[in-house]
């Protein structure tokens, strides 16, 4: 019978039965033997189960004839020599520190939540970005809108607008733009209303060319007795301030006779007037008023003087601030 070869190291097994120690080498057939003694052999002519002492697995002796001698050959080229398995115990503690590396990373990301969030630099060199209004800082990312993004369309009708194309707005509901120039009332008329607090200025009809100061402007009664001089109208006004007379209308009663307006030092103003019993003046007012029938002077009451007849009816006058 040839000599089984061995293919690994030497292996320690203890008898199971009889408690011998036993010193064993590995075979090609993955199966054990002891070259020191040779054969072993039960009763039965199997072979001798011995088990390892460190991993209490059983080792099953190949049955071989008695004087068979074994011969111990180098391991093969490729075998897992110590040299290798030293490398090999490198590559692995290697992989572990790198994992180590890997598992802290995996451990900070497991930790992101609305309290500790993904930090990311997004700008080279900064700490995070800016947030909320401000104005415009290094964290401050930059963006640009895409060509066809509603808002650049929108800013580019609006560069477009100049005295050619300008500016297209309907302040009036369901018009396009509202009309100009002169013209009558339309759909496209746009209706305002003066503020109630706010004074109306007089137009250029009433104002003249003149623009006096009417400090105001009112309507005064005449009810003169008859043959009775200096009979006051309107008293004097005050400083810097004089009485404009723009109408009056009224009749004579008692008799025929004659009327005068005048002032408080008895200068004319309108000269003596006839005027027949139950006859009378109507002196619309002026549509002006630059243009008053008279002007008194500065801070002078208004008089009328009458001959014979009395004289009821009403005038119209301004204050002027003349200071």
């Amino acid at each position: 019978m040839p000599a089984p070869t061995q293919v690994g190291s030497t292996l320690n097994g203890v008898d199971v039965g009889g408690g011998i120690a036993l010193s064993l080498v590995q075979l090609a057939d993955n199966r054990y033997v002891q070259p020191a003694v040779g054969s072993f052999m039960n009763s039965a002519g199997t072979g001798i189960t011995y088990v390892q002492p460190d991993t209490g697995l059983p080792i099953d002796i190949v049955s071989i004839a008695s004087g068979v001698t074994f011969t111990t050959l180098p391991l093969p080229t490729d075998a897992a020599t110590e040299t290798k398995q030293d490398v090999l115990i490198g590559h692995v503690d290697g992989l572990e520190s790198s994992m180590g590396d890997a598992v802290t990373a995996l451990q900070i990301m497991d930790d992101w939540d609305e309290t500790n969030r993904c930090k990311v630099n997004l700008i080279v060199g900064q700490a995070g970005i800016a947030a909320g209004a401000g104005a415009v800082g290094a964290t401050t990312p930059r963006v640009t809108l895409a060509n066809d993004d509603p808002a650049v369309v929108a800013l580019q009708a609006i560069d477009d607008w100049d005295e050619t194309n300008r500016c297209k707005v309907n302040p009036i509901a369901g018009q396009a733009g509202v009309a100009g120039g002169s013209g009558t009332v339309g759909a496209t008329t746009q209706r305002v209303v003066l503020a109630t607090d706010v004074a109306v200025p007089m137009p250029d009809a009433i104002q003249g060319p003149g623009d006096p100061v009417v400090d105001s402007y009112t309507t005064a009664s005449i009810s003169a007795s008859a043959n009775t001089a200096n009979q006051s109208l309107v008293s004097a006004p005050g400083a810097n301030k004089q009485i404009w007379v723009y109408g009056f209308q009224g009749t004579a009663d008692t008799g025929d006779g004659s009327i005068a307006f005048q002032d408080e030092d008895d200068t004319a103003a309108s000269g003596v007037m006839e005027v027949a019993q139950r006859g009378g003046f109507g002196v619309p007012p002026s549509g002006n008023f630059a243009q008053p029938l008279w002007k008194l002077a500065t801070n002078k009451a208004l008089e009328i003087d009458t001959v014979t007849c009395g004289f009821k009816g009403s005038l119209q006058y301004g204050i002027i601030d003349v200071s």
